[in-house]
């Protein structure tokens, strides 16, 4: 005697063939592949949330130093210039000046330096344009 049974929109299964569903080996071998992929994935992630920082740092010299050249429109000097110290828009550097006359030397050193790049820890940038550390840049 055979049984038959009838599934959900008539098709017929004979015998009480195997069911429908995931085997163990299988769950295994998905989680396996997203394994690799995260290993793969969250070291680049980091890398990327770290050069997102650097640019805060960067984002924050760039608004000093044009501050700092409003200011030296108006009284010729750098050094009259007090409101451009403080920490960047998201708070991962904080900016300092050195100022003397017509030369000024803004530096932003990264609150935690292991949030940032390595090498972009202390940003810095002066009157002519130059910056440093050409990597970060």
């Amino acid at each position: 005697m055979r049984l038959i049974l009838r599934r959900p929109g008539g098709r017929a299964a004979v015998g009480g063939g195997r069911s429908a569903g995931f085997t163990l080996i299988e769950l295994l071998i998905c989680v396996a592949i997203l394994g690799i992929l995260a290993s793969v994935a969250y070291p680049i992630y980091t890398d990327q949330v770290r050069s997102a920082r650097v640019a805060d740092g960067r984002a924050a010299l760039a608004n000093a130093a044009a501050r700092l050249e409003r200011c030296y429109t108006q009284n010729h000097r750098y050094d009259h210039c007090s409101d451009v110290e403080g920490p960047s828009e998201q708070g991962h550097y904080v900016v300092a000046l050195a100022a003397q006359g017509g030369h000024y030397q803004l530096t932003a050193k990264a609150v935690v330096a292991s949030a940032v790049s390595s090498a972009c820890a202390t940003l810095s940038t002066n009157q002519t344009g130059a910056t440093a550390p050409r990597g970060c840049w």
